[in-house]
């Protein structure tokens, strides 16, 4: 049915609220949807909490040996799907109870598009203070500091080739059909930035038509100070080289920059 991909990097409170949301979805997520996480070989492994998780979630985790980069935990998680339905997750993005079963709604064998869901930002000295609180709280906390979206414009599936720029796979559901006829990410992306930003170019210049849902709500817990020591690169440097990658597909599938 679906397989839930998350690559996680020293996000651990996050991670941890990421799941737990994953827990109260309504209605319960099915035995047969699979929880697929890697961690990329973190400081402060997080084998231990996935342990909590195993009796309410199917979860199967995968730990790199080294630190290999956002791109490549991402093209590992893509060589373990089994199911026909894709959902991609990032760790610090935290679904709202009906999100999966409106993705599966809006993503369908009969309706088979990209799903868009929100990336709802907290601010980091917000988000930092709600992962202190129990975790019964956090969700709600979420709610009430979350910022408004500005990517109304990308509900038009007949837009959809100037819609890649308002998409990345932080709460995203697709076929995997859609995947392997696009060739999912590019090899030579590296770390993170850009890299999940890719693919949408590729599966929109494919043909396949995105549209966002400002319902399927995800509160985006965001930690960028998480992510630094990755690849011992930042967040611009690998952006960088990744963009000369998006820009190429760009150019063959003759898509602007908009969006």
């Amino acid at each position: 049915m679906l397989d839930i991909l998350i690559p996680t990097y020293n996000r651990k409170s996050r991670l941890e609220t990421c799941l737990y949301a994953l827990t109260l979805q309504e209605p319960k997520l099915p035995e047969g949807v699979r929880v697929i996480v890697c961690e990329d070989c973190s400081p402060d492994p997080v084998a231990d909490l996935i342990d909590q998780f195993k009796s309410r979630l199917n979860i199967e985790f995968f730990r790199m040996d080294t630190n290999t980069g956002t791109s490549a935990v991402r093209r590992f998680l893509i060589s373990k799907i089994e199911q026909r339905f894709v959902l991609w997750l990032d760790d610090d993005v935290i679904l709202h109870k009906n999100a999966v079963d409106l993705h599966l709604k809006g993503c369908s064998a009969d309706n088979p598009g990209i799903s868009v869901g929100t990336m709802e930002d907290i601010p980091e000295d917000k988000a930092d203070e709600i992962v202190l609180l129990p975790l019964d709280q956090r969700i709600t906390a979420c709610g009430q500091q979350a910022l408004p979206e500005g990517r109304h414009h990308f509900a038009n599936p007949g837009a959809h080739k100037h819609s890649w720029g308002g998409c990345w796979t932080g709460n995203l559901m697709m076929l995997k059909e859609h995947g392997d006829k696009a060739g999912w990410l590019d090899e030579e992306a590296i770390g993170w930035g850009h890299d999940d930003t890719i693919l949408t170019v590729k599966l929109v210049g494919e043909g396949f038509p995105m549209w966002y849902d400002k319902n399927i709500r995800g509160y985006h817990l965001r930690q960028d100070k998480g992510r630094s020591g990755n690849l011992g690169m930042g967040y611009y440097e690998t952006a960088g080289k990744n963009a000369e990658i998006m820009h190429k597909y760009l150019q063959k599938y003759n898509i602007t920059w908009e969006g």
